[in-house]
């Protein structure tokens, strides 16, 4: 089946229904920055599931579809927050991360920290 995309195209848009219509093998590079888990109201989909199992079992579902639509050589750079419940930390990525390299197919090559060079003062007790 010939793909009806265009090549050297940059693609924006919701990465669930995107992805559908890639054929497989065909991309160099995917860039995803899914919701996080229960920070904002998208009016559901990824980010709104009741709990973080969900969340990162949804985050799997997309990242076997990226998988499948990268080249062999290509790479899949897959943003993931985390968030506090109850005073803990979700581990959200490390969850994902496990998930992924459980698949067989990933090798997790960094993990790279946002920094902020001038964040709103926040007053945390417990954290750092």
């Amino acid at each position: 089946m010939k793909s009806t995309l265009p090549t050297d195209q940059i693609l924006c848009g919701d990465a669930y229904e995107l992805i559908r219509d890639i054929p497989p093998d065909t991309v160099d590079l995917i860039i995803t920055s899914p919701p996080y888990y229960q920070q904002r109201d998208y009016g559901g989909g990824i980010g709104a599931e009741a709990t973080v199992e969900e969340y990162v079992a949804c985050l799997i579902d997309l990242f076997r579809e990226c998988v499948r639509v990268v080249k062999p050589k290509g790479s899949i750079v897959f943003n993931v927050g985390d968030k506090y419940v109850d005073g803990n930390l979700l581990l959200a990525p490390f969850r994902f991360a496990i998930a992924a390299s459980e698949l067989g197919v990933a090798k997790l090559v960094n993990e790279v920290t946002w920094v902020k060079q001038n964040p709103t003062p926040r007053q945390f007790r417990r954290r750092l």
